[in-house]
């Protein structure tokens, strides 16, 4: 070895064996010796004591060891509870590798510092207590500092690394225990430094397994200056778990489905004028969303954030887009789907408060409100900017398109709502002075369908808010906090145009009886309106310029058409709703054309009336609108137009139903308004398809009805209304038109009903009525005009000037079965119960409904056709020409008609009527005389062989009919003057009085061919059995009964003989033919009555009596064969006079001659059988009459006898001054006289009868005892 070597080891062992390096050998050594052997067993027994000491824990440590070479610390299974050992953190392995370079870097500088499964517990029990507490207190009553540093230590970590970390988190202090851990949690820093300037990257990876989360940070950090940015990004994020993280948040929301995904680059850094920061490319998504709250659900399929930005040193946010498919929300009976939506670009100045968002567009809305459906194809928006420093907000364009709302259960039915386009224009707000202004709002629907229920809801407000769910108890705390809260401020909303357009309205109304329906089509409104809102107030509503403008229209009832128009127009309107005030409205002109309305009276009411009768389940009382106080609102209408109007007007009351339509109309008011008071100019006019006209024009106030219109219709059909005459009479009306001009004055009568008055004129033209059968006329006239027409409704009265009625007609039948057409025209109905009244109390004492004054009736060429088809052949007399007047007709008790009427009857006859009477009180007060002249009795021929038996072949009638009446008891006095009348041939007739009219009129007729009779009659028109017919008839046929049973007594009479003048008995003795002079003088007078009777003949009957004639004719035989027997001749001619029995010569021939005949013993017998007593005359006498008995009086005897009599009559009729003709006295066959004409004697009764130029035929000889009876009192 050489020396420099040894001197090189000398010299090193010299320094190593010297005191400092032995003394930094034996540090080292300690260090080695305490960095290997004692540090693990130290820090094993001193952590313990003073986590328990210093931080009241309970610590524990596996495994301490520290490498003093390399300087490297480990430190295994670490772990750190509370006091009462609930876990708190630990760690599996802790390695710090510490760089030597620290001492020349002058900073602490570490290779690496890992941590490996970490593992921190954070625990909270019930009542909120944390695991932690303990220790946190413990750390913050350590000593603390004097002074703060200003300055941060110098750490240098070139690689910090944290492996398989578990967070653990227990929530106890919840109504349901929650529990979640945070694992693996790996982070990874490199070249982490506090050096000025210096940076480090960093990545760190967590893994939430509950949440199925990924958390990836990587960027770099410098912490001199505090410095950082990166990129951060959350993956797979279960929001459904990771909802359970957050405290309280169950009972709010849950969140059932999610995933959420974050991502953003960012940049920081922390200078003297503070921290500066800034986020770019920020973009997040969630998708499969979802959550509920309450009884609200909301989900979505994705929704996506991007390009967002966050600048912290300029205050501006801004994304590129947010875009967001497949929503879906719900909220009680609410939903709404969303197929996307995207908003294209936001910004916000954070430091100008000014904020900006691109178009928005939402596609594919779909959704349910109650039992509604909801769709929409789109709604969009244009840019918009706000302000939120002024609380303002500006949309330039908002639009709604293809909106559908209809029955959810219904998803066929008709849409309620089908909305083309919603667009609003201009908008902008005015948060802080409550403000909201639209340039524009315009509304185009092509549907829209409304019901309103029974019960007086609408369907679709119904559905909407079907089963609105009960608010949440958190929701009602708030709401009872609103309404804590001082009242919002009135909002102010200003559109400046509002146009509305409706292609199709549909509104059904089921609160009638008879549901409504309405359909009306394009429907166009326009307007600007203003409105102010306030909260609990009314809202004031104010409408400018409004116009509208409608299609045609047409309403409904229960499937029955009611109206319908073509267009309907409404000018500038101005509507103001002042809230608490009165609206008031000014409308501008509506006009409406071709309105048609259908108006129906059925038997149930009028269609109208029935159609707006709500049903009887009306709406509860509760649910009743409030009545409305204030004052009366104030609406007016500058004009309303009608025009082309029409109706159908149908009366289905009656048993054929009437029909009128009207055409043409045209209405035209100015000035309405709801004061009812106001006159209103009108004009109306219309024409009636089945024919005329009718116009109005005039003043009319609508409450208390009141004006005056002139009016004016021409030619009405009257056709139409020829169905009401059905249930009175069986007529059918097949012509006839009704004219009119005057003028109607309406004013307020003392009820309800106004009281109405009309002046003018009035006419009936061409009125025909005819019998169903055949269509036979029963009653027209061609013209009735009333001229200075009055009509009065309160009280009814009716005045009239003149009436004039041009030739009316008229037709009486009596058909074959005896009944008149009347009878078969009238239809009888059943009597209204009323009271008895006495027969006295007639029509007479019952006033009339209304008044009636009739100053002049003229009647021009009047026909009255009467037809008796009882008979055979048809009777027929025709009244025509009929023409006069009727003045002062008037119900007016104390009135009287005056009447003056002349026509013509059938060709040539003549009729008068004259006189007075009170047309509606007949039976008070009647004096009428009817006068006709030369009326042809032919024609009445039939009624003569019906009720006579006999026609009429010519004859002139002349009639005076006078009758009056007074207090219901006529008194008649008939004339007839009949001129040549001739009777016809017998006619065969059931009916027939058997009575010799032949007869009749040769004692009626005088010798110029004249009859006249006077008939006066008179009865009591009380009587139920009263009729005139009757009467007369019954007076006729006792006149002629009277002559034709007492011809000689009705002949006198007629000839002013007094009624037992000119009897028809001649007297003569019995046996005798000779004629008293008394009755010479009787036939004298017979002569002289028959002279003025030229068609009278005389009938002398020879008459004889074979009782009496042949006793008187016995006892003159006896008288002559006695007067013989004493030598006594007596002429044939000459009468033997009484036996003197007082002479015994008489004496002795009456025996002589008895015994001649009778043997003694007779005579002997004779005298036995005379009673006691008896003298010689009785003898003589029995004698006698037993002779006379035995004289034989042949029939030729008595016969010669009664030709002796008529002989002597004959001659004493056909001699003399006033001899009648030979050939009017006729001797006709013997007859015997009736017993009781004559005690003693023997009548002859004379006959009379009709001659051979008589009115017909002769007849046989007519005669009967005479009736004490006057045929001239005609009763």
């Amino acid at each position: 070895m050489s020396a420099t070597a040894s001197t090189v080891w000398e010299r090193l062992r010299r320094v190593l064996l010297s005191l400092p390096v032995l003394i930094a050998a034996g540090l080292i050594v300690f260090y080695l010796a305490f960095g290997y052997l004692a540090v693990g067993p130290l820090a094993q027994h001193y952590i313990p004591k003073l986590a328990q000491s210093k931080l009241d824990s309970r610590a524990t440590v596996g495994k301490v060891a520290f490498d003093p070479l390399r300087l490297d610390l480990t430190v295994d299974d670490f772990r750190l509870a509370t006091s009462q050992g609930v876990p708190l953190a630990g760690f599996t392995r802790l390695f710090v590798d510490f760089a030597p370079a620290s001492l020349w870097h002058w900073a602490w500088t570490f290779h690496q510092i890992r941590l490996d499964r970490p593992d921190v517990n954070v625990a909270i029990a019930k009542g909120g207590a944390m695991n932690w507490d303990a220790l946190v207190r413990a750390l913050q009553g350590g000593a603390k500092p004097s002074k703060p540093s200003d300055t941060i230590p110098r750490v240098v970590i070139e690689h910090l690394q944290i492996a398989g970390g578990t967070l653990r988190y227990a929530d106890a202090d919840r109504d349901h225990p929650y529990v979640t851990q945070l694992t693996p949690l790996d982070v990874q820093i490199d070249a982490l430094s506090t050096l000025p300037k210096a940076r480090g990257d960093y990545a760190i990876s967590l893994m939430l397994p509950e949440q199925k989360a990924t958390l990836r940070w990587k960027g770099y950090v410098g912490l001199n200056p505090l410095v950082s940015g990166g990129q951060a990004e959350l993956t797979g994020l279960d929001l459904a778990a990771a909802a359970h993280a957050v405290p309280g948040l169950a009972r709010t929301l849950q969140i059932a489905s999610g995933t959420a995904s974050l991502s953003a680059a960012y940049s920081a850094v922390l200078g003297r004028s503070g921290l500066l920061w800034a986020v770019n490319d920020l973009g997040a998504q969630l998708r499969g969303l979802q959550a509920k709250a309450a009884d609200a659900s909301v989900q979505w399929q994705d929704l996506r954030v991007a390009q967002g930005r966050v600048d912290g040193s300029t205050r501006i946010a801004s994304l590129q887009t947010i875009a967001l498919e497949g929503l879906q929300a719900d909220s009680g009976n609410a939903r709404l789907t969303l197929q996307s939506a995207k908003l294209d670009g936001a910004r916000f100045d954070g430091a100008t408060r000014q904020a900006g968002f691109g178009p928005l567009q939402l596609l594919g809305l779909s959704g349910q409100i109650g039992q509604a459906a909801l769709q929409a194809a789109s709604l969009q928006t244009q840019a918009g900017t706000g302000d939120l420093a002024k609380q303002t907000v500006q949309l330039p364009q908002l639009a709604l398109s293809d909106l559908r709302l209809q029955p959810q259960q219904s998803p066929q039915a008709p849409p309620w709502l089908n909305l083309t386009t919603l667009q609003i224009d201009a908008a902008q707000a005015d948060l802080a002075q409550h403000r909201l202004q639209l340039g524009a709002l315009q509304l185009d629907a092509a549907r829209l369908q409304l019901k309103r229920l029974a019960d007086g809801q609408i369907d679709l407000v119904q559905r909407l808010s079907a089963a609105a769910p009960q608010a949440s108890p958190g929701l009602k705390t708030s709401a009872a906090a609103a309404a804590k809260a001082p009242s919002a401020a009135a909002w102010t909303v200003d559109v400046g145009r509002v146009a509305g357009r409706v292609q199709a309205l549909d509104y059904t109304d089921q609160s009638f009886r008879q549901p409504l329906q309405l359909q009306l089509a394009h429907v166009e409104l326009n307007s600007a309106l203003s409105a102010t809102l306030a909260p609990g107030s009314p809202a004031q509503v104010q409408a400018r310029d409004l116009r509208l403008q409608a299609g045609t229209l047409r309403l409904d009832s229960a499937g029955r058409p009611l109206a319908q128009w073509k267009t309907l127009q409404l000018g500038a309107t101005q509507i103001s709703l002042p809230g608490a005030g009165a609206p008031r409205v000014q409308a501008g002109p509506l006009e409406v054309d071709a309105l048609h309305a259908d108006v129906a009276l059925n038997p149930g009411g009028l269609n109208w009336a029935l159609a707006f009768q709500p049903v009887a389940a009306a709406r509860p009382a509760a649910a009743k609108a409030p009545s409305r106080s204030g004052p009366p609102a104030d609406v007016q209408l500058q004009s309303l137009s009608l025009r082309n109007l029409g109706a159908r007007i149908d009366d289905n009351t009656a048993p054929a139903p009437i029909r009128l339509d009207l055409v043409r109309g045209q209405v035209s008011a100015q000035h309405l308004s709801l004061d009812l008071r106001k006159p209103v100019p009108l004009q109306v006019r219309f024409a009636l398809a089945q024919g005329g006209q009718f116009s109005a024009q005039g003043q009319i106030a609508p409450q208390p009805l009141a004006g005056k219109l002139k009016v004016r219709l021409d030619q009405l059909a009257l056709t139409p209304f020829g169905s009401l005459l059905k249930p009175y009479v069986r007529l059918l009306l097949t012509s006839g038109t009704a004219s009119a001009e005057g003028t109607v004055q309406l004013s307020p009568g003392r009820s309800a009903v106004p009281q109405v008055r009309y002046d003018g004129v009035a006419q009936v033209d061409n009125l025909a009525l005819v019998e169903p059968e055949g269509r036979t006329p029963f009653l027209g006239w061609r013209k009735l005009a009333a001229t200075g027409l009055r009509v009065d409704s309160a009280p009814l009265s009716v005045q009239m000037t003149v009436l004039q009625a041009i030739e009316p007609y008229g037709r009486i039948v009596i058909n074959p079965d005896r009944t008149l057409n009347v009878q078969a025209i009238l239809l009888t109905r059943k009597p209204v119960a009323s009271p008895p009244s006495s027969p006295a109390q007639g029509a007479a004492d019952k006033p009339l409904p209304l008044a009636l004054n009739i100053d002049r009736t003229a009647i021009v060429n009047a026909d009255v056709d009467f037809t008796d088809q009882s008979i055979k052949p048809d009777f027929r007399v025709r009244m025509q020409k009929l023409s006069g007047v009727i003045n002062g007709l008037s119900d007016a008790p104390d009135s009287s008609a005056q009447i003056e009427l002349d026509g013509q009857v059938n060709d040539y006859g003549q009729a008068k009527v004259r006189g007075r009477l009170q047309p509606f009180r007949a039976t008070n007060d009647t004096d009428v005389t009817l006068d006709f002249r030369n009326l042809d009795m032919a024609s009445i021929s039939p009624y003569s062989g019906k009720f006579a038996g006999r026609t009429i072949k010519s004859g002139r009638l002349d009639a005076k009919l006078e009758y009056k009446i007074e207090k219901a008891q006529m008194q008649g006095n008939n004339q007839f003057t009949i001129t040549r009348l001739k009777l016809g041939p017998h006619v065969d007739s059931p009916e027939a009085v058997n009575l010799p009219l032949d007869l009749a009129i040769a004692v009626l007729e005088n010798s110029e061919g004249v009859i006249d009779i006077d008939l006066p009659v008179h009865g009591d028109l009380n009587n139920p059995k009263f009729s005139y017919g009757g009467i007369i008839w019954h007076a006729i046929v006792n006149v002629l009964t009277k002559i034709v049973t007492a011809p000689f007594r009705a002949l006198g009479a007629l000839l002013g003989g007094g009624d037992n003048a000119t009897p028809q008995a001649v007297h003569f003795t019995a046996g005798s033919a000779i004629l008293a002079p008394p009755e010479r003088e009787k036939l004298l007078h017979i002569a002289e009555a028959l002279f003025k009777r030229p068609r009278l003949e005389l009938q002398v009957p020879p008459t004889y009596n074979a009782q009496r004639d042949t006793a008187a004719l016995q006892e003159a035989a006896v008288r002559r064969e006695v007067l013989a027997k004493l030598g006594v001749t007596v002429p044939p001619d000459a009468r033997p006079g009484p036996l003197d029995l007082g002479n015994a010569r008489t004496r002795n021939a009456i025996n002589a001659l008895y015994l001649d005949q009778h043997p003694t013993s007779a005579l002997d017998a004779l005298k036995k059988s005379l009673p006691a007593g008896a003298n010689e005359q009785d003898l003589l006498q029995a004698m006698l009459a037993q002779l006379a008995k035995a004289v034989t009086i042949t029939p030729s005897t008595l016969d010669a006898l009664a030709q002796a009599r008529a002989k002597a009559v004959f001659a004493a009729l056909t001699t003399g001054t006033k001899a009648l003709p030979v050939a009017r006295v006729q001797l006709g066959k013997s007859v015997q006289a009736d017993d009781k004409t004559d005690e003693k004697g023997v009548t002859l009764t004379l006959g009379l009868r009709a001659g051979q130029g008589a009115a017909g035929t002769a007849g046989a000889a007519e005669g009967s005892p005479a009736v004490a009876a006057s045929a001239a009192q005609g009763r």
